[in-house]
């Protein structure tokens, strides 16, 4: 099975185990996403595992938004929040929201319709 996007947004289990399921690759591919828009870089292996251990931050972050991207980018696709329920996350809901999460919730929202 071949994977069909930009390779940063791969999902760790299409390394793993050559194949993937499109609403979890679909999730990952967002957290990646947002983490790009909030943090300015793609997510490395540190911050993955950071991130795993409730110990990644950046200043001028809600905490609900570093929540989500944890959400989002769980190495394991059953442990990933469910695509329905992304919009549902209080880090996507006012009045907490810095630009950057303003961008990201309207992008989101567009995209789930």
């Amino acid at each position: 099975m071949s994977y069909s996007g930009t390779a940063t947004y791969v999902p760790p289990e299409f390394h793993i185990k050559g194949k993937y399921h499109g609403k979890p690759a679909t999730v990952w591919s967002l957290g990646v996403l947002l983490f790009k828009i909030v943090a300015g870089y793609y997510p490395s292996f540190l911050d993955l595992h950071m991130l795993k251990l409730h110990l990644w931050s950046k200043t001028g972050l809600s905490n609900e938004c570093c929540r989500l991207l944890r959400a989002l980018l769980q190495i394991k696709p059953k442990n990933r929040i469910q695509l329905e329920e992304i919009l549902s996350t209080s880090g996507l809901r006012p009045p907490h929201k810095t630009t950057s999460e303003v961008v990201v919730s309207s992008a989101l929202q567009w995209f789930l319709q």
